[in-house]
């Protein structure tokens, strides 16, 4: 059984906080004032090609940390194509024209720790290797923007392995909270629908609309590449050039849906009565967006909640015996968000 109230008025980004509580699982939405933000210690130059580079040396280890994102996430997903954009996350590692190889066994080879997500807003590739490997690196992750390989053969079967996923959350019942939380909060809005996508829509997708998504969003133009670890900016900077800024910019403009933001209520409680041992409570707290300056005292209050053992929900509900585990965290999106 589930049980809606009211939805909260819209605002950028929410505190989320969970614990193992109660006899059902809940989840409440509470209304604050939002309010703007940036780091330093960086250097930032933007390609001729629109690609916009960070670099910061941090000589503490000889090692080099590399990411790229991509500002394209689920909320960009054309309707009933929901999924799309963690689908081709998944391709991005099946190997480009040049190297039609798997990409993991390449980073592999170079002793990287690599790894992806995809988010409402982003998709992200990250790598942590030796520092003297960054070049490497570099050619492969520039290779992997223009030139990835894309097979009839290789997306059905990666499609079975994201539907595997899917099935595997439906197995918690905090993603089954969650969710349900996010459909009440956006009914109306990409927000509102499961980063990871349906089966239903991940079933028909198709290689042709794969590779429109493809070439609509992964551009130099719309991509952040981050370097931080034992490198000299000018000579990172250099290699940058040497391979991401070989890639030409796209004549065509970049284009997003049009939408409207998201529209939410006022408080809400959402009650989910399932089968199971294992109660849950969520609160859902509205926070300013994330670019506003409080952003870094909110990553400081969210460490104060459940930072260890001796933050305040773990002394508060785990210690005194009224949750088994408590824990909360920040998701800084665009638009609305939560932590």
């Amino acid at each position: 059984m589930v049980t809606l109230g009211i939805a909260p008025k819209f605002v950028k980004i929410f505190l989320f906080i969970s614990w193992i509580l109660l006899s059902t699982s809940l989840a409440v939405i509470f209304p604050l004032n939002p309010r703007e933000g940036l780091g330093g210690g960086v250097t930032k130059t933007v390609l001729d090609n629109g690609l916009t580079v960070l670099i910061k040396e941090i000589a503490t280890a000889p090692v080099v940390s590399l990411q790229v994102w991509y500002r394209v996430g689920s909320r960009h997903e054309p309707k009933g194509e929901n999924g799309i954009a963690h689908q081709l996350e998944h391709l991005m590692f099946k190997g480009t024209q040049s190297r039609p190889i798997q990409f993991g066994q390449l980073f592999y080879a170079l002793g990287s720790s690599s790894n992806a997500f995809t988010s409402y807003d982003m998709t992200a590739y990250h790598h942590t290797v030796r520092a003297d490997q960054l070049e490497a690196l570099l050619v492969l992750e520039a290779d992997r923007l223009q030139n990835l390989l894309m097979t009839a053969t290789a997306l059905e079967r990666e499609k079975r392995v994201v539907i595997s996923e899917l099935q595997g959350y439906e197995n918690s019942p905090e993603y089954r909270l969650s969710r349900a939380l996010m459909a009440a909060l956006y009914p109306h809005h990409p927000y509102g629908l499961p980063v990871g996508g349906t089966a239903t829509d991940v079933e028909q997708f198709t290689l042709p609309a794969v590779k429109t998504f493809y070439r609509q969003y992964y551009r130099p133009d719309n991509a952040v590449l981050v370097i931080a670890g034992d490198v000299r900016p000018l000579k990172a900077l250099e290699l940058v050039q040497k391979t991401f800024g070989q890639i030409p910019r796209p004549t065509a403009p970049l284009t997003s849906p049009s939408l409207p933001p998201p529209v939410a209520g006022q408080s809400q409680r959402i009650r989910l009565t399932e089968p199971g041992s294992a109660p849950l409570l969520q609160l859902l707290v509205p926070i300013p967006g994330m670019t506003h300056p409080d952003q870094a005292a909110l990553d400081v209050l969210d460490m104060l909640l459940s930072g260890g053992r001796s933050s305040y929900l773990y002394q508060e509900l785990v210690e005194t015996g009224q949750a088994s585990s408590a824990y909360s965290y920040g998701a800084a999106l665009q638009v609305g968000g939560l932590v």
